[in-house]
């Protein structure tokens, strides 16, 4: 999902994934399987504006990321590098 530099900031390339656009497009798109590969490091401290259905001029923060990385824990599919190796 993401490059994973050893100092990380806002201009390392992470604001492409603050879209929820890109969000949905990415997690919406597979039919029987999903395996997501990426530097939780460099994505938990991401917080996304996500407009409500009620008016789209008003957003919300969430931090999509650390939800998705929590659930996928929570149900026993986070594997670490050294687990999967």
């Amino acid at each position: 999902m993401v490059r994973n530099p050893e100092k990380l900031s806002s201009r390392s390339g992470r604001e492409f994934l603050k879209k929820y656009e890109r969000i949905n497009v990415a997690f919406s798109r597979a039919r029987e399987l999903l395996v997501i590969i990426g530097a939780q490091r460099a994505v938990n401290d991401i917080t996304v504006q996500i407009p409500t259905v009620e008016d789209p001029n008003v957003s919300n923060t969430y931090e999509v990321y650390a939800d998705i990385i929590a659930k996928i824990d929570f149900d026993h599919g986070f594997k670490t590098a050294k687990e999967i190796l």
